[in-house]
């Protein structure tokens, strides 16, 4: 690599003629008259800009950045280490005659600003395509490059804000590298900014979806627990008598909610080795998804292929929480509208492994009589959507037949084992 004893063939302030990192020019160049009040003002309509004109800040900075060190290009280029490039900076903000490239990317490794990364200060570089090729522009020459690092916290480098004379007698001095670093810390302040926001829309995005789901999940308890109760009169014979059913059932619910909350429980043994296998875990998760809705076992009937071992896949625990979460969503549904809000409704689920592709069906029967789709679909099915697509790697479609809903639903192998 070279170093600044590179440009050890050159009397101070001359540039060299080749590429190299001469940040030792910085101190011995003659710095050029610079009006402190014209720095002050620039300063403070940074300060405004930031103030008044957040989302507009960065490219304004940038343009300061370039007038005040009578520069030909500037910009700001952020360190992204898992980009889909590979550990790359990329350039933003780009003003001069570099705005073409803006959102061009260059390696961490053979990059000035990975230089001035790791110098942690300025760097001054002659001629930096030649150090660094993958810098080069065509139809553009860069006789020196200035580049000062963004911290963003104090101490966690971001990237580095630079500029770039295309101008063989324009150069950079101790100077220019001193108003730039002031610059700099205005940009990693307002970085920081726009990683909080975006965190902060991020996290109200969240606890609004959550919020959402808590509102759907009370409304349901509450519909279900209200058909349990019609239900256990139907053939409670005493007051007494219904208490019981009543605790029974609501007690099944509870367990039945659990299981979004924890891949096992109950009977569900998610340590056991036998639990490991979907059969038994589907069993399991039936049965207690089941026990709210009656005592008799005729309400959910899992049907299971015929060669029921060459079928058999794993499930992990991620799977099984979403599978049961699934489940209990389709249940809660048919309690409300469907099968199992009829006293004779019962409801069939079917599964088959098709390559790597598991298939379920939920099939609903003797319910209250479907006569058309719904225009929208509600919450809980976007719910099922949304945890099909994005936990279990799948799809799932809904059939309003005339005999009842049908909810096929098609699940990654891989993803079911997680």
């Amino acid at each position: 690599m070279h170093t600044d004893n590179d440009a050890s063939s050159s009397h101070p302030g001359d540039t060299p003629r080749i590429g190299a990192i001469i940040t030792n020019e910085l101190a011995v160049r003659q710095p050029r008259r610079l009006d402190p009040q014209e720095e002050t003002h620039a300063l403070q309509d940074l300060a405004r800009q930031m103030l008044e004109r957040p989302d507009s800040f960065l490219p304004y900075l940038v343009q300061v950045a370039m007038r005040v060190s009578n520069a030909c290009s500037a910009g700001i280029s952020l360190h992204e280490p898992d980009a889909a490039e590979g550990d790359v900076f990329r350039w933003h903000y780009l003003t001069g005659a570099c705005s073409p490239f803006i959102g061009r990317t260059t390696p961490r490794h053979a990059s000035p600003c990975g230089v001035c990364i790791d110098e942690g200060g300025p760097v001054l570089i002659a001629y930096p395509e030649q150090f660094f090729s993958s810098y080069a522009m065509p139809d553009i020459i860069s006789y020196e490059a200035l580049l000062v690092p963004i911290f963003i916290g104090g101490n966690e480098p971001l990237g580095a804000l630079w500029v770039i004379s295309h101008d063989k007698d324009r150069r950079f001095d101790k100077g220019d590298a001193s108003i730039l670093t002031e610059l700099a810390s205005f940009a990693g302040i307002a970085l920081k900014m726009i990683r909080d926001t975006r965190a902060l829309k991020q996290a109200l995005v969240v606890q609004e979806t959550l919020t959402r789901e808590m509102r759907h999940r009370i409304s349901n308890i509450l519909t279900v627990a209200g058909g349990l109760v019609t239900a256990s009169a139907r053939t409670a014979k005493t007051p007494e008598e219904l208490a019981v059913s009543v605790r029974g059932r609501l007690e099944a619910l509870g367990r039945a909610q659990s299981i979004i909350h924890k891949a096992h429980g109950g009977e569900i043994k998610a340590d056991s080795p036998a639990a490991a296998a979907f059969a038994c875990q589907l069993r399991a998760l039936v049965n207690v998804i089941a026990a709210p809705y009656g005592e008799d076992e005729g309400r959910l009937i899992l049907q299971e292929p015929a060669d029921l071992e060459a079928a058999e896949i794993p499930i992990g625990q991620g799977g099984l929480t979403a599978l049961g979460l699934i489940l209990h969503e389709l249940a809660t549904n048919a309690a409300k509208y469907g099968a199992l809000s009829s006293a004779v409704g019962h409801v069939n689920i079917n599964w088959h492994i098709e390559g790597d592709t598991c298939i379920l069906v939920w099939q609903e029967h003797e319910g209250p009589p479907i006569e058309a789709p719904p225009l929208t679909l509600g919450f809980g099915s976007n719910l099922i959507r949304r945890t099909v697509a994005g936990q279990l790697g799948g799809n799932v479609s809904f059939e309003w037949l005339s005999e009842g809903l049908c909810t096929t639903i098609r699940i990654s192998r891989k993803a079911l084992a997680r």
